[in-house]
């Protein structure tokens, strides 16, 4: 078994550089935390390595023989503060392939998000999609990137169970529309909106939502079949971005089981 003890080692030093986009990008790599998150991507075969802090390593002893085949190397308690991006580290790092996703528009349900801005706010989303069945969910170009740590860690898992796209929004509008895709927008103060406990979903759905500060970007108006509200009383305006997809997707979860 590997051991490495100093900060300057290439290896280490190569992994630190994956905290930063463009790094993990051109790498196709990224960094994990956590026994739980390592279990599920070794399940999804996309976990290459594990780091842990040789303290600890007696008590995953079972989780590191579980996952056959993946290189482990010991390492101390700085190197995992010098790898971890959380407040608290965690004894185990795991090394990660980006996930090559092959479908598009497979899925008769999708969501869509324009410019989604908060990482803890698309972890939570894929969390709720992933319950709820949709693996497939699109980003606007300019959102905040799948493989932020804060995304990771709201995603507890979610991740690994999720094809997410990056697209330019009004190409993709035109060939849902191509494809026979109701699109149910959330854009507020309209005047024509239908409660969302009038609505049954049937069919091909695309659910757009806008990001947490500015909402959908009016160009997409003309795309929408039907404009969708959650009616919440006087004293609160609007749901977080979240909370607000979670609510939806639930609706559209319990349509297609009664189907």
């Amino acid at each position: 078994m590997k051991q490495i003890m100093s900060l300057k080692n290439p290896l280490i030093q190569d992994l630190v550089l994956l905290h930063n986009k463009k790094y993990r990008d051109t790498k196709q790599l990224f960094l994990i935390e956590g026994d739980h998150l390592i279990t599920v991507a070794f399940s999804q075969k996309q976990l290459t390595t594990i780091l842990i802090d040789e303290k600890y390593y007696n008590k995953f002893d079972e989780l590191l023989k579980a996952c056959d085949g993946v290189d482990v190397i010991l390492i101390n308690e700085m190197i995992i503060k010098k790898l971890s991006q959380n407040k608290s580290p965690q004894p185990l790092i795991g090394l990660c392939t980006m996930k090559k996703v092959n479908t598009y528009l497979t899925n008769n349900n999708i969501i869509m998000i324009d410019t989604i801005q908060d990482p803890g706010n698309l972890g939570n989303i894929l969390r709720s999609a992933v319950a709820f069945n949709i693996s497939e969910i699109y980003l606007s170009q300019g959102s905040v990137d799948l493989y932020n740590h804060k995304v990771i860690s709201a995603s507890q898992g979610a991740i690994f169970y999720s094809n997410v796209y990056y697209e330019e929004f009004e190409q993709l509008l035109t060939k849902l529309k191509d494809k026979q895709y109701k699109i149910y927008g959330t854009f507020l103060h309209e005047p024509n909106t239908t409660k969302l406990n009038k609505i049954t979903f049937s069919g091909k759905t695309a659910l757009l939502f806008g990001n947490e500060g500015q909402g959908i970007n009016d160009k997409y108006k003309s795309y929408i079949d039907t404009n969708m509200i959650i009616k919440t009383t006087s004293n609160v305006e609007s749901l977080n971005l979240a909370t607000s997809i979670a609510i939806v997707i639930y609706c559209l979860f319990v349509s297609n089981i009664l189907k």
